[in-house]
């Protein structure tokens, strides 16, 4: 793991011969899902920190907050409200800092195959994306909305009692605008999955992730960005009494 930190801190600052932006840096998270009392209803909550150049320089802050029904174990369905602040990090970027606001419905239900399972995640998100005019970009002039489906398929492989191999595969499409092309972006990970015995934090996933983003634009087809991603997160079960 320190050695794929380490990577990410080497190709931090590189960039493509193209136009296309090439990124490193870590995305540190916590997720919590937490019953109330003994009814199937859950708190659900994420937060996520983005670094860019390693850790240097801020890309991203998202707060999400919902409310989960679980009818039967890690059966799911959710719905609640993100924000997350953007902040310019690349040539990509918007050249300003701006707020997204989101509602999000999401559903998941994993398969068990002998020891392993496959956990499988479909959400909805309608976005509004704020948008500042040139040339002084001083206050937002109007917003963007989008409703973008996705996609995770998540395979986790027991190794020992406290210790899983995790792969996913996350797709990202646009259904609004619909005079823009389908395919926003994709985030394959690969890492591990660490129980623990402490009762605040159930969890800690951390791995690689590859994330590549399509331009939105027909006349400015192909890549957008490149992100190598270090993710690191922390997840909590712990009940509400």
């Amino acid at each position: 793991m320190l050695t794929g930190l380490a990577l990410i801190l080497v190709l931090a600052g590189q960039t493509t011969t193209s136009d296309v932006p090439v990124d490193a840096g870590l995305w540190a998270a916590y997720k919590g899902n937490h019953g109330i009392g003994d009814s199937p209803w859950r708190l659900v909550l994420e937060g996520v920190a983005k670094r860019n150049r390693g850790i240097l320089d801020a890309q991203a802050y998202k707060v999400q907050a919902g409310w989960g029904y679980e009818w039967k174990p890690d059966w799911e369905v959710s719905t609640g409200f993100a924000f997350q602040y953007h902040i310019p990090f690349d040539s990509a970027s918007q050249p300003y800092k701006w707020p997204e606001y989101r509602i999000y419905e999401e559903f998941k239900f994993p398969i068990k195959t002998g020891a392993k399972t496959i956990k499988q995640t479909i959400s909805l998100r309608e976005r509004w994306l704020a948008r500042k005019s040139a040339p002084t970009y001083d206050k937002i002039t109007s917003y963007k909305f989008e409703i973008t489906p996705v996609y995770q398929f998540e395979l986790v492989i027991p190794k020992t009692a406290t210790t899983d191999l995790i792969f996913y595969d996350e797709v990202h499409l646009r259904m609004v605008p619909r005079d823009e092309p389908r395919f926003d972006q994709n985030r394959l990970f690969a890492g591990l999955g660490l129980k623990t015995e402490n009762r605040a934090i159930n969890r800690i996933e951390m791995g690689y992730m590859l994330q590549t983003v399509r331009n939105s634009s027909d006349t400015n087809p192909g890549r957008e960005r490149v992100n190598h991603v270090i993710r690191l997160t922390l997840i909590s079960k712990a009940p509400i009494r």
